[in-house]
């Protein structure tokens, strides 16, 4: 699909395989430290490759950090869909409440999450603070691991981006298995957070999770 994309893209679109790169790894950390490797530009936007987003999604970025000389982190919001049943509409909602802390957090001067779906940095911050070093052997958090080094390295830099163009759509895991493995896997970060907030966050992330499980 994105080679085919690439084919009639109005900019430049590379795929690059991991494959094809002896030395970097397997997971998302390792394609993402691939990119970087190739990018140029002075920020690097980030999504998952289940993810939605409308046409001036990059737009909405481009407003912050052509504006915001300070901003060295942005997060931005991240809807779940699936079908209109009680089910779905619970995990949304809830969904939407990590989201709102996570944003929070961030315009406190506190932040203690986002999400890896929707976020952007400067490519230079990356570098300044190791990237993902310290934490690469886990398969989870190139989002939140990164903002708590860069909050530390750049106080006052991390920006929520609360624009409507700026929302990107995942689908809801489909069952509750799949939703505790989903969970699980985020919370499991918690030993390696360096600050109690975000520890403690981590019991909000598998609490309603396990709410759910009893009902």
């Amino acid at each position: 699909m994105v080679a085919e994309a690439a084919r009639h893209s109005p900019f430049l679109l590379r795929l690059v395989q991991l494959r094809e790169l002896p030395t970097a790894g397997t997971g998302k950390k390792a394609a993402l430290q691939a990119a970087l490797h190739h990018a140029r530009a002075p920020w690097i936007v980030c999504t998952d490759a289940d993810c939605r987003f409308g046409p001036d999604w990059l737009s909405s970025y481009a407003a912050v950090v052509t504006t915001d000389a300070e901003a060295r982190f942005i997060s931005g919001p991240v809807l779940l869909t699936g079908p209109a049943t009680a089910w779905q509409q619970l995990m949304g909602l809830e969904f939407a409440g990590l989201v709102g802390v996570g944003a929070a957090g961030i315009g406190s001067q506190n932040p203690t999450m986002c999400n890896g779906a929707n976020l952007a940095y400067r490519r230079e911050a990356f570098a300044a603070v190791q990237g993902f070093a310290g934490n690469e052997h886990l398969a989870s958090g190139d989002d939140e691991f990164l903002l708590h080094k860069l909050h530390a390295a750049f106080p006052g830099s991390i920006r929520f981006l609360k624009h409507p163009a700026a929302l990107v759509s995942t689908a809801a895991p489909a069952t509750l298995a799949a939703l505790l493995r989903q969970r699980v896997r985020w919370a499991s970060k918690w030993r390696h957070y360096q600050h109690p907030a975000s520890q403690q966050l981590a019991l909000l992330v598998l609490g309603p999770t396990w709410r759910y499980s009893r009902i």
